[in-house]
């Protein structure tokens, strides 16, 4: 599962995370996959209603790529690509 580009209206150029996507994490068949599908699709009628991201059926995952990065911070890689 791949994410999508990023998202020029939202904080820090945040990556999309789309419904087809929220379908595979409820796929998984696990608890994490499906409570993230739910949040997830909770939150794209929110940004779809009130602040769309100018790609349908898609939210910004920054909050969620911060959680990670605080969880298992070996993970994470931090890289400016504005430059080339």
């Amino acid at each position: 599962m791949g994410v999508r580009q990023s998202c020029g209206g939202a904080p820090y150029g945040a990556p999309l995370v789309s419904l087809p996507q929220c379908k595979e994490l409820r796929a998984l068949g696990t608890n994490a996959g499906k409570a993230a599908a739910d949040l997830t699709s909770f939150r794209i009628t929110g940004y779809e209603a009130n602040q769309p991201t100018g790609m349908p059926k898609t939210t910004p995952v920054h909050d969620a790529l911060c959680v990670a990065a605080l969880a298992d911070p070996p993970r994470s890689s931090r890289r400016n690509l504005s430059t080339p």
